[in-house]
């Protein structure tokens, strides 16, 4: 997302505006399914992680890690990020929806226990 946003953007910003800028345009495609409720929550809890696992903090033992949430935050990414490229090349946003909507490749992420 870091480099999607910084070669097609072309916006110097921080990470956290970053991923907010991407969140923000695209919340109309995916939050139906992802049902994220605070953006700047959800982005801090993702730059954390991130932070986390590419700094390897000793600090922070295995098991502390939590890897189902994990798992999670990935597939939302996966989710908004393939949304963001199919709409560069030409999807519009509606029809990405529709196609959300449609696919049986998420329902995991629709039926998840929270």
């Amino acid at each position: 997302m870091e480099a999607f946003h910084r070669d097609n953007i072309q916006n110097r910003s921080n990470n956290r505006n970053r991923f907010m800028t991407i969140f923000k345009d695209y919340s109309t495609v995916y939050n139906w399914l992802l049902k994220i409720k605070s953006k700047p929550k959800y982005v801090g809890k993702i730059l954390d992680y991130r932070n986390d696992f590419t700094h390897s903090n000793p600090v922070i033992r295995s098991k502390d890690k939590r890897y189902l949430e994990l798992h999670y935050i990935s597939e939302n990414l996966k989710i908004i990020m393939s949304c963001v490229i199919l709409n560069k090349i030409g999807f519009s946003k509606k029809d990405l929806k529709k196609y959300l909507n449609e696919t049986r490749l998420y329902t995991h992420i629709k039926y998840k226990m929270k």
